[in-house]
């Protein structure tokens, strides 16, 4: 009977320390205050595993910051950060392959880190202000950056 328990006590060991590492991840602040904004950074490994393609692996940082003076309400820009930045992140990286988005999301998969292993392969950035934002993406594998200014006011 001991052992039964010994065992099963080695066996739980992992997802004990994984909910431990989950309650840790609960109370952590994905919202830093720096400087007098608010900023998220994130770091990830994606991977993309399609039938009839190379695998693909990249390294990206994601980094996010709006004013801290009240101009954008810290859930705005939590909800905008998390919507924009998967969408924008699996788009961009969808767009090299001919194959339905279903197909597409069931090959890929996302790691976080903790923090960047040597140079991010991608920077996925949103600059926010109260009269709109920019998103800049750059490759720092072929050095091209891409930038894109959107005002909060709707097209006419």
């Amino acid at each position: 009977m001991r052992m039964v328990l010994a065992v099963g006590l080695i066996l739980s060991i992992p997802s004990i320390l994984s909910a431990q590492e989950w309650r840790e991840e609960l109370r952590a602040d994905l919202v830093v205050l720096r400087d007098g904004k608010m900023v998220i950074e994130e770091y990830s490994i994606e991977r993309i595993n399609l039938p009839g393609y190379a695998p693909a692996e990249y390294q990206v940082k994601l980094y996010m910051e709006a004013p801290q003076d009240g101009t954008i309400s810290r859930d705005f820009f939590v909800g905008f950060s998390a919507y924009y930045g998967i969408t924008i992140l699996q788009t961009m990286l969808a767009e090299g392959y001919e194959v339905s988005a279903a197909a597409f999301l069931a090959a890929y998969e996302s790691e976080d880190l903790d923090a960047p292993i040597g140079t991010p392969d991608l920077e996925v950035s949103f600059f926010m202000t109260g009269e709109g934002f920019q998103m800049e993406i750059r490759n720092t594998i072929t050095n091209e950056t891409i930038r894109s200014t959107e005002t909060w006011e709707p097209d006419p």
